[in-house]
Protein backbone atom coordinates (compact mmCIF):
# COMPACT_ATOMS: atom_id res chain seq x y z
CA UNK A 1 0.00 0.00 0.00
CA UNK A 2 2.11 2.75 -1.33
CA UNK A 3 3.31 4.89 -4.03
CA UNK A 4 7.16 4.91 -3.10
CA UNK A 5 8.85 4.60 -6.31
CA UNK A 6 11.79 7.26 -5.06
CA UNK A 7 15.52 5.77 -5.80
CA UNK A 8 17.93 8.81 -6.13
CA UNK A 9 18.29 11.42 -3.88
CA UNK A 10 16.90 14.88 -4.52
CA UNK A 11 18.94 18.11 -5.26
CA UNK A 12 18.74 19.84 -1.85
CA UNK A 13 16.85 22.53 -2.90
CA UNK A 14 14.07 19.98 -3.33
CA UNK A 15 14.27 18.64 -0.33
CA UNK A 16 10.91 18.61 1.45
CA UNK A 17 10.56 19.61 5.21
CA UNK A 18 8.79 16.14 7.08
CA UNK A 19 6.40 17.17 9.87
CA UNK A 20 3.62 15.65 11.72
CA UNK A 21 -0.01 16.10 10.71
CA UNK A 22 -1.17 19.11 12.04
CA UNK A 23 -3.61 18.61 15.45
CA UNK A 24 -5.97 21.35 13.90
CA UNK A 25 -7.17 19.71 10.71
CA UNK A 26 -5.69 22.07 8.42
CA UNK A 27 -3.88 19.48 6.80
CA UNK A 28 -6.75 16.91 6.21
CA UNK A 29 -7.99 17.93 2.95
CA UNK A 30 -4.73 18.57 1.20
CA UNK A 31 -3.97 15.15 2.47
CA UNK A 32 -7.07 13.44 1.21
CA UNK A 33 -6.14 15.64 -2.61
CA UNK A 34 -3.11 14.11 -2.27
CA UNK A 35 -3.71 10.24 -1.69
CA UNK A 36 -6.35 10.22 -4.20
CA UNK A 37 -4.08 11.49 -7.05
CA UNK A 38 -1.40 9.68 -5.90
CA UNK A 39 -3.71 6.19 -6.15
CA UNK A 40 -5.23 7.25 -8.96
CA UNK A 41 -5.47 4.81 -11.95
CA UNK A 42 -3.09 6.20 -14.67
CA UNK A 43 -4.78 8.54 -16.80
CA UNK A 44 -7.69 8.64 -14.74
CA UNK A 45 -8.50 11.95 -12.81
CA UNK A 46 -10.34 11.49 -9.82
CA UNK A 47 -11.90 13.59 -7.54
CA UNK A 48 -11.19 13.06 -3.60
CA UNK A 49 -13.05 11.60 -1.22
CA UNK A 50 -15.06 13.31 1.33
CA UNK A 51 -14.33 12.57 5.37
CA UNK A 52 -17.74 10.23 5.63
CA UNK A 53 -17.83 8.49 1.75
CA UNK A 54 -15.57 6.03 -0.02
CA UNK A 55 -18.18 5.20 -2.89
CA UNK A 56 -16.36 5.21 -6.29
CA UNK A 57 -13.37 7.11 -5.20
CA UNK A 58 -9.98 6.03 -4.51
CA UNK A 59 -9.85 3.80 -1.18
CA UNK A 60 -6.73 4.96 0.73
CA UNK A 61 -7.96 8.35 0.49
CA UNK A 62 -11.40 7.02 3.01
CA UNK A 63 -8.74 4.46 4.65
CA UNK A 64 -6.99 7.23 6.20
CA UNK A 65 -10.03 9.38 7.07
CA UNK A 66 -11.38 6.93 8.47
CA UNK A 67 -8.22 6.13 10.75
CA UNK A 68 -8.68 9.67 11.24
CA UNK A 69 -12.50 9.84 12.70
CA UNK A 70 -11.62 6.45 14.97
CA UNK A 71 -8.50 7.93 16.44
CA UNK A 72 -6.55 5.24 15.04
CA UNK A 73 -4.34 7.39 12.83
CA UNK A 74 -1.52 6.63 15.24
CA UNK A 75 1.01 8.61 13.27
CA UNK A 76 0.74 10.85 10.52
CA UNK A 77 3.51 12.25 8.72
CA UNK A 78 3.54 14.81 5.38
CA UNK A 79 6.40 15.77 3.53
CA UNK A 80 6.02 19.80 2.29
CA UNK A 81 7.65 21.95 -0.07
CA UNK A 82 7.53 25.23 -0.87
CA UNK A 83 3.82 25.44 1.55
CA UNK A 84 2.63 22.62 -0.28
CA UNK A 85 2.67 18.50 1.13
CA UNK A 86 3.85 16.52 -1.86
CA UNK A 87 4.14 13.27 0.71
CA UNK A 88 2.07 11.45 3.75
CA UNK A 89 3.15 8.16 5.67
CA UNK A 90 0.74 6.92 7.81
CA UNK A 91 0.99 4.34 10.74
CA UNK A 92 -2.05 2.63 12.22
CA UNK A 93 -2.35 -0.58 15.27
CA UNK A 94 -2.66 -4.02 14.28
CA UNK A 95 -3.25 -6.75 16.33
CA UNK A 96 -1.68 -10.03 16.99
CA UNK A 97 -3.36 -13.20 17.67
CA UNK A 98 -1.74 -14.51 19.75
CA UNK A 99 -1.36 -10.68 21.59
CA UNK A 100 3.00 -11.16 22.14
CA UNK A 101 2.40 -8.25 24.62
CA UNK A 102 4.01 -5.89 22.59
CA UNK A 103 3.00 -2.60 20.27
CA UNK A 104 2.34 -3.53 16.33
CA UNK A 105 1.75 -1.04 13.63
CA UNK A 106 0.79 -1.33 9.88
CA UNK A 107 2.48 1.24 7.69
CA UNK A 108 0.39 2.69 5.09
CA UNK A 109 -0.83 4.36 3.05
CA UNK A 110 2.25 6.21 1.86
CA UNK A 111 1.85 8.54 -0.84
CA UNK A 112 4.03 10.56 -2.97
CA UNK A 113 2.76 13.28 -5.41
CA UNK A 114 3.81 12.17 -9.09
CA UNK A 115 6.35 14.79 -9.33
CA UNK A 116 8.15 14.21 -6.52
CA UNK A 117 8.60 10.40 -7.41
CA UNK A 118 11.82 8.91 -7.36
CA UNK A 119 13.55 12.47 -6.13
CA UNK A 120 14.01 10.59 -2.31
CA UNK A 121 10.99 12.18 -0.52
CA UNK A 122 9.62 8.53 -0.25
CA UNK A 123 12.28 7.44 1.75
CA UNK A 124 12.19 10.69 3.85
CA UNK A 125 9.28 9.80 5.01
CA UNK A 126 9.60 6.10 5.35
CA UNK A 127 12.86 6.68 7.51
CA UNK A 128 11.42 9.17 9.59
CA UNK A 129 7.86 7.45 10.27
CA UNK A 130 10.60 4.42 11.31
CA UNK A 131 12.54 7.14 13.63
CA UNK A 132 9.10 8.29 15.50
CA UNK A 133 7.85 4.34 16.33
CA UNK A 134 11.60 4.14 17.52
CA UNK A 135 11.06 6.89 19.57
CA UNK A 136 7.83 6.03 20.98
CA UNK A 137 8.33 2.38 21.97
CA UNK A 138 6.94 0.34 19.00
CA UNK A 139 7.76 -3.08 18.77
CA UNK A 140 7.35 -3.62 15.14
CA UNK A 141 5.94 -2.85 11.59
CA UNK A 142 4.15 -4.28 9.24
CA UNK A 143 3.01 -3.71 5.40
CA UNK A 144 1.89 -4.77 2.81
CA UNK A 145 3.93 -3.79 -0.76
CA UNK A 146 6.32 -4.61 -2.77
CA UNK A 147 9.72 -6.22 -1.44
CA UNK A 148 11.52 -4.39 -3.95
CA UNK A 149 10.31 -1.09 -2.39
CA UNK A 150 10.67 -1.62 1.18
CA UNK A 151 13.60 -4.04 1.26
CA UNK A 152 16.18 -0.93 1.69
CA UNK A 153 13.88 -0.14 5.04
CA UNK A 154 14.71 -3.75 6.79
CA UNK A 155 10.99 -4.73 5.97
CA UNK A 156 11.14 -8.57 4.50
CA UNK A 157 8.31 -11.51 4.76
CA UNK A 158 8.37 -13.33 8.06
CA UNK A 159 7.96 -16.94 8.55
CA UNK A 160 5.14 -17.44 10.94
CA UNK A 161 3.66 -13.40 11.03
CA UNK A 162 0.58 -13.79 8.67
CA UNK A 163 -1.98 -11.59 7.53
CA UNK A 164 -5.34 -12.01 8.45
CA UNK A 165 -7.34 -13.38 5.19
CA UNK A 166 -4.54 -13.01 2.90
CA UNK A 167 -5.43 -12.99 -0.93
CA UNK A 168 -2.98 -14.83 -3.80
CA UNK A 169 0.14 -13.59 -3.51
CA UNK A 170 0.16 -12.47 -0.27
CA UNK A 171 3.32 -13.83 1.59
CA UNK A 172 5.16 -12.18 -0.37
CA UNK A 173 4.08 -8.65 0.10
CA UNK A 174 3.37 -8.96 3.33
CA UNK A 175 6.60 -7.90 5.49
CA UNK A 176 7.63 -6.96 8.55
CA UNK A 177 10.18 -5.07 10.71
CA UNK A 178 11.29 -5.25 14.14
CA UNK A 179 11.55 -1.91 15.64
CA UNK A 180 13.06 -2.69 19.16
CA UNK A 181 15.94 -5.30 19.25
CA UNK A 182 14.31 -8.16 20.34
CA UNK A 183 15.32 -11.25 17.76
CA UNK A 184 12.68 -12.54 15.56
CA UNK A 185 9.05 -11.65 14.95
CA UNK A 186 6.17 -13.76 16.52
CA UNK A 187 4.35 -16.88 15.15
CA UNK A 188 1.20 -14.77 15.02
CA UNK A 189 -2.05 -13.88 12.71
CA UNK A 190 -1.60 -10.06 12.33
CA UNK A 191 -5.71 -8.34 11.97
CA UNK A 192 -5.75 -4.43 10.48
CA UNK A 193 -7.41 -1.93 11.95
CA UNK A 194 -11.34 -1.86 10.67
CA UNK A 195 -10.91 0.87 8.92
CA UNK A 196 -9.18 -0.77 6.12
CA UNK A 197 -12.73 -2.29 5.36
CA UNK A 198 -13.02 -5.75 4.07
CA UNK A 199 -10.64 -5.42 1.45
CA UNK A 200 -6.86 -6.78 2.47
CA UNK A 201 -3.97 -3.84 1.76
CA UNK A 202 -3.11 -4.10 -1.84
CA UNK A 203 -0.62 -2.28 -2.42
Amino acid sequence: MDTITDTTPQAPERLPVIRPERADGSDTGAIRALTAEAFAPPGKAVAPTSARGRGAVVREAGIIDALRESGALSYSLVAVHAGRIVGHAAASPVTLDPDDGGRWYAVGPVSVHPEFRRQGTGSALMRALLDLLVVYGASGVVLFGDPSLYSRFGFEPRDGLTLAGPGPGASQQFQALRLDGEPGVPTATVTYHPAFGDDRPER
